[in-house]
């Protein structure tokens, strides 16, 4: 696989050692290496294109005068384009000679065609569900070809990597075989809303929900006398301070108020159901962005009721719209070159949505129909805006799974620098056209024109907390190589060496380059408890030639914990303030008893 030299020098240089910070404002001669020139360009999107012929089968050998890009009707000029095939097994990976106590997060395969993830989801699928589609997962699984790189993924309250990317299918079948089907706090399924519903009809109906007869909230204990005027009826009559005051308002009121109650918990229960949906996706996005081109992401999922679009009209009542919510982390799949492929687990309903395109109408009045149909239109949202594609009202997950892995295996990358350089936040449409004969187009039907600009600082630091947990996957945004090593002596404590892949992060400034970076270290004992932490700012103002050299040998940081004596996983984490952009990993370190001094 070739590699830019400035990152190849920087993998394989020794530079991990403990630099003082005084070196950073020092006159260091320039490395011998030649250093690229950077000149401020204009911004690229990037547009992933799968191109099928009426069978379904990928077309490949499209040249580049064969597309033409436009974005809000506007026509763009291609500035990049590159065609990407499967291929049976992966380059070969370059060997980054890393000594005891090295690591590193840059990622350990090289990539051409695209990568797959399944995010098996536990959160947003009853667990009766779940067990359907895990046993087809395992029986897709076993179908895949030699050489295909797989990761699997479990959401439920966290983010949870079961396995990295791998092309062994034994192991993916063994990881998912240990899957538990697990219970979502914050799903209301079908039948436990039904129940509900129903017994707060039977009740503001003077009817038992146990079915016993009348329900008596009659005299002093009836709850409903204040809101109802004093109740209005006599004492010792079936339902009678509910049942037969609907004059005064007091059962019709209490329903309603009851029934509204009801609804908005659900609402509140949906909301963060979404909110961490969606901060999962942001979160393999960031772990995915160290590597190159196309990533497949297979959401497995019954997904839920609203819509992530501006200006759809739905005739579904109490049905939230989380365009905000979908917009801040649309630009983190977008730039991490994410795909989703939503494939609902419910199976084959009686849904008049259809499995794959045609019109988003539906016409039941049925609460689960229209739940259910929402859920889909959501999944298909998400799925027209990142350039996947989505499966529902099928029974044979395995199949879908396969035809998402064969859609996106084959793919054109077009970038364009866009001609509207406006970056107000606006939603801005992307069409792409081809006049080959008989091809279907799919890709990202737009993006919102936002700065790249991460936000205020302490929303940035609070993204790097939440990726400091042990078992997120590690971010590989910034590329890190680190030294740890527990000393033997009195003080037990452990020693970090850094060294942050330059090119990596946004400078700013001329003559001197200046950045701020973070650097953090947490230790997690066995049972998950935090044993200790470090935290450390890092302002850097680099003359030329120093910067010139940081570029090909990396910036150098250095830390040290003090721990009991023990065995933690240590996970370490660097920000770039200027970008928001995270490197985190997760090693593991061992301190001993500390020697006793010798006589």
């Amino acid at each position: 696989m070739g590699l830019p030299r400035p990152l190849r020098v920087f993998l394989h240089s020794i530079c991990i050692c403990c630099w003082a910070s005084t070196f950073l404002t020092a006159q260091t001669p320039a490395a011998s290496e030649t250093t690229p020139t950077f000149h401020a360009t204009s911004r690229l999107v990037v547009v992933n294109v799968v191109a099928t012929d009426h069978n379904g089968k990928p077309l490949t050998g499209l040249k580049k005068e064969d597309f033409e890009l436009l974005e809000d009707g506007k026509p763009q000029s291609l500035q990049v384009f590159e065609s990407h095939v499967p291929v049976r097994q992966s380059g070969p990976i370059p060997d980054l000679h890393l000594g005891p106590g090295e690591f590193t997060n840059f990622p350990k395969m090289a990539t051409n065609s695209a990568i797959n993830v399944i995010l098996f989801d536990i959160l947003n699928t009853p667990t009766d569900d779940q067990l359907y589609a895990r046993q087809q997962m395992i029986e897709f699984l076993k179908t895949l070809p030699r050489g295909q790189r797989v990761a699997l993924f479990t959401l439920g309250n966290e983010l949870r990597m079961v396995t990295g990317f791998t092309t062994g299918t034994e192991e993916l079948i063994t990881a998912a075989y240990k899957l538990r089907p697990g219970v979502s706090s914050l799903l209301d399924t079908q039948e436990n809303m039904e129940s509900e519903d129903h017994s707060l009809n039977q009740i503001y109906s003077g009817v038992s929900p146990s079915g016993g007869g009348a329900a008596n909230f009659s005299g002093s204990s009836n709850p409903a006398a204040p809101l109802g005027g004093g109740g209005g009826s006599a004492a010792g009559s079936p339902g009678a301070g509910l049942a037969n005051s609907a004059d005064a308002g007091g059962p019709r009121s209490m329903s309603q108020m009851m029934q509204e109650f009801s609804s908005e918990t659900r609402l509140v229960r949906t909301d963060l159901r979404v909110q961490k949906t969606f901060e999962a996706m942001g979160a393999l996005a960031r772990a995915l962005s160290g590597y190159t081109g196309r990533k497949n992401l297979f959401w497995l999922s019954e997904g839920f009721p609203g819509t992530v679009l501006p200006n759809r009209e739905d005739s579904r009542q109490n049905v939230r719209n989380y365009l905000a919510i979908f917009q801040k982390y649309s630009g983190q799949l977008e730039s991490a070159q994410i795909s989703v492929y939503p494939i609902d687990l419910r199976g084959l309903k009686n849904s008049s949505l259809q499995s794959i395109g045609g019109s988003p109408g539906f016409v039941s009045s049925n609460r689960r129909d229209l739940d259910m149909v929402g859920s889909q239109l959501t999944m298909r949202d998400v799925a027209d805006q990142t350039g996947g594609r989505a499966f529902y009202n099928t029974n044979d997950i395995k199949v879908a799974l396969q035809r998402g892995m064969e859609h996106g295996a084959t793919y054109y990358t077009l970038a364009y620098s866009p001609r509207n350089q406006n970056w107000n936040g606006g939603f801005r449409h992307i069409a792409v056209k081809s006049d080959h004969p008989g091809v279907r187009l799919d890709y990202r039907q737009g993006y919102y024109a936002t700065r790249d600009d991460p936000g205020p600082a302490d929303s940035a630091h609070r993204m790097l907390v939440a990726e400091m947990q042990p078992g997120v996957p590690e971010s590989t945004m910034l590329l890190l190589r680190v030294k740890v090593a527990a000393t033997e002596s009195v003080s037990n404590n452990v020693r970090i060496d850094y060294g942050v892949y330059a090119a990596d992060l946004a400078f700013t400034g001329d003559a001197i380059k200046h950045a701020r970076l973070e650097f953090v270290a947490v230790a997690w004992d066995r049972g998950n408890k935090p044993a200790g932490n470090i935290s450390q700012t890092m302002d850097l103002d680099l003359r030329p030639d120093t910067y010139k050299q940081m570029l090909n040998t990396g910036v150098p940081a250095h830390q040290e914990l003090t721990l009991k004596p023990g065995d933690y996983k240590l996970r370490i984490g660097v920000m770039d303030y200027a970008s928001g952009k995270i490197g985190t990993m997760e090693v593991p370190v061992t301190v001993h008893p500390p020697q006793t001094a010798s006589k």
